[in-house]
């Protein structure tokens, strides 16, 4: 069994830049890469969950795929406008949450443009969270999307292909890291890919 303060003191002191010495004792489930992966597990197997997906984007380096475009993930910000939008859970509540939420701040921020009584500065700020909704809704409609396993009776290739993808699309590798942490990745990466050896077995 795992001794919780040793993990503990290892993490703060790797956090630190502190050089530390002997076996590594942390289990890859609690490194940056096994958080990231257990966590899109269990997304792919709920109804996406408010909660769920704000711990999972809060207790890890995730980075969107919508990034090209310009698209940052923002945890915080996000918290806060799916509590505003009422979210509980599921694709469909999300979108539709975020629409009318969406709809709601432009109009605000048209309306007092229009009539002059609120600060250039507010609007403005309204302007930018309408924003950011639409990137939380591009960024909740690409998840949806992706969490979604192969059916049941596929093969483990499909299955490990599928994980891999999940990865690579949101495991941040830019993240200022730790070494141990960026090693967990590759770790995290070969158990993935020796899952399709299973293939050679019975399904």
């Amino acid at each position: 069994k795992t001794d919780p303060y040793g993990v503990l003191v290892r993490e703060e002191m790797e956090l630190a830049g502190l050089p530390v010495a002997g076996p590594d004792t942390t289990p890859l489930a609690q490194r940056a890469a096994g958080r990231t992966l257990l966590g899109l597990l269990r997304l792919s197997a709920g109804e996406l969950s408010r909660d769920e997906v704000m711990a999972w984007l809060t207790g890890c380096p995730i980075r969107s795929p919508d990034r090209p475009r310009g698209a940052e993930v923002s945890p915080t910000e996000w918290d806060l406008i799916s509590r505003k939008a009422g979210i509980v859970r599921g694709r469909e509540q999300w979108l539709d949450r975020l629409d009318r939420y969406s709809a709601r701040i432009s109009e605000l921020a048209t309306r007092s443009d229009e009539l002059g009584d609120t600060s250039e500065a507010r609007v403005t700020g309204m302007a930018q969270e309408a924003r950011a909704v639409e990137a939380l809704k591009r960024f909740i409609t690409g998840l949806a999307d992706q969490v979604d396993p192969p059916a049941d009776g596929s093969k483990w290739g499909e299955f490990s292909r599928w994980a891999l993808g999940l990865m690579q699309a949101y495991f941040d590798r830019r993240a200022d890291l730790p070494a141990a942490e960026a090693d967990s990745e590759q770790r995290v990466t070969e158990m993935l890919q020796e899952l399709e050896g299973a293939d050679d077995l019975e399904p």
